[in-house]
Parts: structure tokens; sequence; C-alpha cells
């Protein structure tokens, strides 16, 4: 199971996810094409590290499991 990682002013667009296993994917060209600052991609990087968002993720895939 993954949670999504939006772009700031678009929520619903995805830059990235992270998985319940502390994997992490970042879509370059949306963070690109988004503009995002310096700042925000390196908050996005923050989001993705392993152990935030992760319980949340976790804590779903326990519940559908």
């Amino acid at each position: 199971m993954v949670r999504k990682l939006g772009v700031p002013f678009q929520p619903e667009l995805g830059m990235g996810a992270v998985g319940d296993d502390g994997v992490r994917v970042i879509n370059r060209e949306v963070v690109r094409l988004a503009g995002a600052t310096t700042g925000a991609a390196a908050a996005l990087w923050a989001a993705a590290e392993p152990g935030a968002g992760i319980a949340a993720v976790v804590s779903r895939t326990a519940l559908i499991r």
C-alpha cells in the first residue's frame, strides 16, 4: 500500500509516493512542471522520509489485510 505525496497547490496531483515498506518514489518531471521550489521539494522529501506518513499507510494496510 502507498501514500500519495501531492503537489502543495494541487493535492490531487501526485509528485511522489511512499510505501508501507519505506520505499519512496518522486516524479521529477511533475516536480519540475509544478515549479516546486527548493523548499517545497525538501518538504516533499521530508514527508517521504521513513516513519513520516508511513504509520498511516501501515495502519490502513493492517485494516485491509
